[in-house]
């Protein structure tokens, strides 16, 4: 099995600069440390075990700043490598500065695209979505406009 996660490697065969979709992928198994194997590569290396130094350094499941927000799928499969890790991440309040938000029943992604009629999204997801647009409003009246006190 390859990093990438495929056992159709037909799509990693083009080396091409412009397949900046390589980028996540070349992180994850670096620094993120969610896969262990690799592929060979001739244009760059991947070390036999990822460097997860510099992510753990950031707080590993503890991570945590003001206007950053963790909005997890409670059924996402990458759950357990998240904030929201029901193995090994603490809980943690949900507030309009740290939002920390478990969308029930949702998978990666739910809550990312929308759809163009929010009314016809699924209840929880308009609601998560109402969310995020509260604490990212919250958030904008923190800041100035340059030369402004």
């Amino acid at each position: 099995m390859f990093c990438f996660g495929t056992y159709d490697d037909s799509q990693y065969q083009v080396t091409t600069l412009d397949q900046d979709w390589r980028l996540w992928q070349f992180q994850v198994c670096t620094q993120w440390g969610y896969f262990t194997a690799y592929p060979p590569g001739k244009y760059f290396t991947v070390p036999t075990l990822p460097n997860i130094t510099a992510v753990n350094a950031l707080g590993d499941f503890d991570i945590a700043a003001d206007r950053l927000a963790f909005i997890d799928g409670e059924v996402d499969p990458w759950r357990p490598d998240t904030p929201h890790s029901q193995f090994y991440a603490k809980d943690r309040p949900d507030t309009i500065l740290r939002p920390f938000k478990l969308i029930p029943g949702a998978v990666h992604h739910w809550d990312e695209w929308g759809l163009l009629n929010s009314s016809d999204e699924p209840p929880e997801i308009q609601k998560i979505h109402e969310e995020e647009i509260g604490f990212v409003t919250a958030w904008l009246k923190d800041f100035k406009a340059p030369g402004e006190q």
